[in-house]
């Protein structure tokens, strides 16, 4: 059976796995035997396997890079694959969540514009389901708190506080 996956964290030379949002088995983390290099972002087509704990790769096919967002809005396109690094669990099965975020990466001009950015993080926490305590909250504040429910710091922080200003 053939899978599609986003390529959240690529290969490094500290780390020889793929981290993928699968479109049905979540975030899964991947070894594989693939030729060309796979970079952030890039969607993906492949058959896996899992064994023990692992993900086996085998037959990958580069689908689509986001070549748009590179031109366009970087910075939100790397702040949502973080995200989804950081705040989804393993194996977490999430078809809406994949949803989301291959929506946005296939329509980019849905999320051009601050606010409609703000809304799709705003959606985005609502699905993963995190919420900040109990109070009233802008939108801005709302997604704050959320950010800042997790312990680790985000490489795109900078990105998050202009968004937020």
């Amino acid at each position: 059976m053939r899978h599609m996956g986003i390529v959240l964290r690529s290969r490094s030379a500290y780390k020889s796995t793929l981290t993928i949002l699968d479109e049905r088995l979540g975030k899964i983390e991947c070894l594989g035997a693939y030729n060309q290099s796979i970079s952030h972002g890039a969607l993906i087509d492949y058959s896996v396997q899992k064994r023990g704990m692992r993900y086996f790769l085998r037959d990958v096919k580069l689908k689509d890079m986001p070549m748009q967002w590179a031109r366009e809005n970087f910075m939100f396109f790397h702040h949502v694959l973080e995200l989804c690094d950081v705040f989804l669990p393993w194996d977490s099965h999430c078809e809406a969540m994949f949803q989301l975020v291959y929506f946005m990466y296939t329509k980019p001009d849905v999320v051009n514009t601050a606010k409609a950015q703000k809304l799709f993080l705003y959606s985005f926490f609502q699905k993963v389901g995190v919420h900040p305590e109990e109070g009233e909250y802008s939108v801005e504040q709302w997604i704050e708190a959320c950010i800042n429910q997790h312990p680790v710091l985000l490489r795109t922080a900078g990105f998050v506080d202009e968004l937020l200003a």
